[in-house]
């Protein structure tokens, strides 16, 4: 009796082993696609936040995106730059 594999039979268990991990590559995709949308639905509404509670204190709703610069900083020139490419992609 022998107690080593062959060739054949490493050959079969790592094309088990490929087969299982492109199965999970879609999953781990979609799992990186929805963290995606949760990031972004999560700095939509902190975004509508931070304009109601200006709208709040101020009485006045903010026109510009830059005007955003009290609550978020440097940032606000990110978010322009999303707006603009949101704006681009739905055209």
């Amino acid at each position: 009796m022998k107690d080593a594999f062959t060739i054949i039979e490493l050959l079969i268990v790592i094309a088990v082993i490929a087969a299982l991990i492109s199965a999970m590559v879609p999953i781990g995709i979609m799992a990186i696609d929805e963290t995606k949308a949760l990031t972004v639905a999560n700095n939509l509404s902190q975004i509508s936040i931070a304009i109601m509670q200006d709208f709040y204190l101020n009485h006045e709703i903010i026109s510009n995106i830059d005007d955003l610069n009290s609550y978020f900083g440097d940032q606000s020139k990110l978010l322009n730059k999303y707006a603009i490419s949101i704006t681009n992609s739905s055209l």
